[in-house]
């Protein structure tokens, strides 16, 4: 039961995805080689400013904009939502990163990202650009045409999360070793579940920005402060 909807919600997903890692790294490449910045930190914002584009344009053409959830009102009993998922997601990410700091120390590679995280383009791509570009993704485009076909809560939260996790897995496998990198997995699946019953719950994407937003700080925090090399590895994206 709803295979069908999966499968074009698969879709929709890659040719974005797909599309915007491709595109974002030969245009990255080229305007880092020509303004001497790290790759990462450039191709990682033209990657995020596409993910925004492509999902905006496609989600535009196939959902009302009520499905979309690019609206500010909330019902009165989901003001909680508002502030209490974001705040609880920071709290969790910055002690789940206190209670691993032991293990992060025999597992995060050291040579990945050596440009500051506290940079003023870091900040902007993780706090801002990041989250609006794949929560409309993820939580807008793929959860927001589920919901559209009528699929119950399980498969529409679920299913984003499950695809938010797997895509984690391409820029994690160079931060983290061994079961670190599951581990690290499983946090962001968790954090795609809350996000995902937010936007459900609100019937707003932009509650799961703020969300998303903050979890990307708790990362932040605790991998820049309280770990020794986390300059040189933060998080989320």
């Amino acid at each position: 039961m709803y295979l069908i909807e999966l499968v074009i919600a698969t879709g929709l997903f890659l040719g974005v995805f797909s599309s915007s890692i491709i595109l974002g790294q030969l245009i990255g490449s080229r305007i880092s080689r020509k303004i001497g910045k790290h790759i990462g930190i450039v191709t990682g914002m033209i990657t995020q400013v596409l993910f925004t584009t492509l999902s905006f344009i496609l989600a535009f053409t196939i959902l009302p904009l009520k499905i979309l959830g690019l609206t500010l009102y909330v019902e009165r009993g989901m003001i909680i939502c508002w502030a209490l998922i974001p705040s609880a997601i920071l709290v969790l990410t910055i002690i789940y990163s206190i209670i691993n700091n032991r293990w992060l120390k025999i597992s995060a590679r050291e040579s990945y990202c050596p440009t500051s995280y506290f940079s003023i383009v870091g900040l902007i791509t993780l706090l801002l650009v990041a989250p609006f570009g794949e929560e409309l993704l993820y939580r807008g485009l793929v959860e927001g045409y589920l919901i559209l076909t009528g699929a119950p809560m399980v498969i529409a939260v679920f299913f984003p999360a499950i695809l938010f996790a797997l895509t984690h897995i391409i820029p994690f496998r160079r931060m983290f070793r061994g079961n670190m990198l599951w581990l690290m997995i499983l946090e962001v699946f968790t954090t795609g579940t809350l996000l995902g019953f937010q936007r459900w719950m609100t019937g707003s994407l932009l509650p799961s920005v703020l969300g998303h937003s903050f979890a990307n700080l708790g990362g932040m925090i605790s991998y820049n402060l309280l770990h020794p090399r986390g300059r040189q590895a933060s998080p989320n994206a």
